[in-house]
């Protein structure tokens, strides 16, 4: 092996895998494209029942086989285990790493004293569906909004010392991928700990997942009572409306708030017409708490799909706010019974 190689940092990837055949052959392909070596990919199946197994045997990777349906905490903790480099590189199975991802990550960890770097989303393409370039680009913009310093991981594309990684016992197996909170526990425990973990945006891989609306705001409605959930236990809920929370900035949680005056207003100024004039100015009070992302969303792709992506962010709004008020109603139920 050439010396040059051999005394590189090696880096093993990690990818859960479920029912994903079709996504995770792009994934390791793109993995195949990479300008730095990579040491090991490790690809553990969740008993999938598609042909997802045998997409991974076909490359040159390490494939590990489940007699039953878990969650993707768990297969992550077992590659791990397995895993042989200094860094643990997880990546979901539906996401394409960049030719520079990998070694840019090792060039972040070489520069600076970290336990942990998390990357984000690149921008999707123009052929996307209007909910998926939501929600792609608004994962990113939430995530550019941030300070350098999280206290979270992020499961899509996050790099971890394997040393720390092995001492905090890995992700919480309890948490499952649609609670929403699966990999962001891990990052709050670290926190705890001292242990730094950087959000760099030169370590970006493209998401393939195609989002449906129905599916969006499901999704983040569960996410919604969960991350209130996950503030509460780490005592962060009351600074969330002007610290943020994870990558939920406050003029984002002030528009989940602001949905229902909006709602009550419109109804109101049909039966009484006075109304509509505040009902007017809450639009504009909610268009302004949005304008910067909308603003971000239109440069990459027109004033046409800008304005789509209005009426979906409020249906957004509104059920992440659902999510929100179960949340807090079930943390406040459960302090009533601890009592």
């Amino acid at each position: 092996m050439d010396l040059s190689v051999q005394n590189k940092t090696r880096v093993s990837i990690i990818i859960p895998a479920y029912n994903c055949g079709i996504s995770l052959g792009k994934c390791l392909q793109s993995l195949q494209r990479s300008n730095y070596p990579i040491h090991e990919t490790i690809v553990v199946d969740d008993y999938s029942t598609d042909n997802t197994v045998k997409v991974a045997e076909s490359y040159s990777v390490t494939v590990i086989e489940s007699t039953e349906n878990k969650n993707a905490n768990s297969r992550r903790n077992e590659g791990a285990l397995l895993a042989s480099g200094e860094i643990l590189l997880f990546i979901d199975s539906d996401v394409l790493v960049l030719p520079d991802t990998v070694k840019n990550i090792v060039d972040i960890f070489n520069r600076n004293e970290l336990d942990a770097v998390v990357g984000l989303y690149a921008i999707p393409n123009k052929q996307s569906n209007l909910a998926t370039k939501y929600k792609n680009i608004w994962i990113r913009y939430s995530y550019l909004k941030t300070k350098l310093t999280v206290d979270w991981i992020f499961g899509a594309v996050s790099a971890i010392k394997r040393e720390a990684f092995i001492a905090l016992e890995g992700f919480n197996t309890k948490l499952h991928s649609q609670h929403g909170i699966d990999d962001i526990e891990l990052g709050k425990r670290m926190s705890k700990l001292n242990y730094k973990i950087e959000l760099n945006p030169n370590v970006v891989v493209e998401h393939l997942k195609e989002f449906k609306l129905m599916g969006l705001l499901k999704n983040d409605f569960n996410r919604s009572y969960w991350f209130v959930k996950l503030a509460a236990s780490n005592h962060q809920l009351k600074d969330a409306p002007t610290k943020g929370f994870v990558n939920i900035y406050p003029s984002f949680i002030y528009s989940t708030v602001l949905v229902w005056p909006l709602i009550i207003t419109f109804l109101l100024s049909f039966v009484y017409h006075p109304t509509a004039v505040l009902f007017f100015i809450l639009v504009i009070t909610y268009h302004r708490l949005n304008y910067r992302f909308l603003k971000y969303f239109k440069k990459h792709y027109d004033l046409l799909n800008a304005v789509g992506v209005f009426f979906i962010i409020f249906w957004d709004h509104l059920s992440c706010s659902l999510g929100v008020i179960q949340g807090l109603l079930a943390w406040t139920l459960n302090k009533i019974i601890l009592k």
